[in-house]
């Protein structure tokens, strides 16, 4: 599937049968590839129905390239995602290399692999945020170890996702209402015992299932609900960036401006540049 849960993301259609029923035939792989289809079909039309009405989901300065993993071996060779990984900008895949080396030089020969947070800037200076998860074996890539590299879904892929979505992990299925309840909370009132109160668990159990699920902090997402809709106000030209601060729940301009940096590698001002221009690329 290309995109069971999040756009992007692929996933994986399993039948079973038992060893008496024999193999399964080329017609019936068919079969069931025009039903994975269907699948696919069905997704992107559900996503489409629960975009916000106002969301820059297309937009050129948004982080949606097709696919958004891709997984190299132990020569750094793309097993997955090999067109995205060539696709991808210079100086993020230059990156990425760097890292799965640095990885791989360090790995040790048992214990665990812990999981890595990545942030790296690509040839503008723009921050994309990846997961990076190391397999010792992974057989169905590759016979050796491999690494994932996996592109953190933003507050606008969470917009489309219902607890629902995740009905085979009970957990997620309770904490997905509180990720709905940070994106529409996030302009100040979001605390986290508000926001853990909404899910019914203390502050502590919930900062801590959250963290380890998402793989970011609630604070951590609350930012990022904020700085993609100061984003999306920037590129509408209506409002002073003073305005965009307090709109998006920042104390004050300088605030604002200190943790759009942090969250980006750039300044409202030249991310908004950066992104005019490559609105303007886009039509031509």
């Amino acid at each position: 599937l290309t995109g069971p849960v999040f756009a992007g993301y692929p996933g994986a259609l399993h039948l079973y049968r038992i060893h008496d029923e024999g193999a399964f035939t080329d017609a019936e792989i068919d079969a069931l590839m025009k039903v994975a289809a269907k699948i696919d079909a069905a997704c992107d039309q559900q996503r489409a129905s629960r975009r916000p009405a106002h969301s820059a989901f297309q937009a050129p300065w948004a982080h949606r390239p097709s696919s958004r993993f891709v997984v190299l071996d132990a020569a750094l060779k793309p097993v997955f995602g090999a067109d995205a990984f060539a696709k991808m900008d210079d100086r993020l895949r230059e990156q990425l290399l760097q890292h799965a080396e640095h990885r791989l030089a360090n790995l040790a020969p048992r214990g665990e692999i812990p999981a890595d947070r990545l942030q790296t800037p690509d040839s503008r200076g723009d921050l994309w945020t990846f997961r990076a998860v190391t397999f010792r074996k992974f057989p169905a890539l590759s016979h050796g170890t491999v690494i994932f590299f996996c592109m953190q879904p933003e507050a606008l892929d969470w917009a489309t996702i219902r607890p629902g979505d995740f009905q085979a992990d009970p957990e997620m299925v309770r904490l997905v209402p509180a990720i709905q309840f940070m994106r529409e909370n996030f302009h100040g009132s979001a605390t986290l015992s508000k926001i853990s109160r909404s899910v019914f668990l203390s502050p502590f159990h919930f900062h801590r299932r959250f963290t380890e699920l998402f793989g970011l902090t609630p604070k951590h997402f609350l930012l990022e609900c904020q700085i993609y809709e100061a984003k999306r106000q920037l590129m509408t030209h209506q409002k002073e960036l003073a305005q965009i601060a307090s709109d998006c729940g920042f104390a004050h301009q300088s605030h604002f401006t200190s943790r759009f940096k942090q969250a980006t590698g750039l300044t409202p001002t030249r991310w908004r540049r950066i992104a005019q221009d490559m609105q303007r690329a886009s039509t031509y």
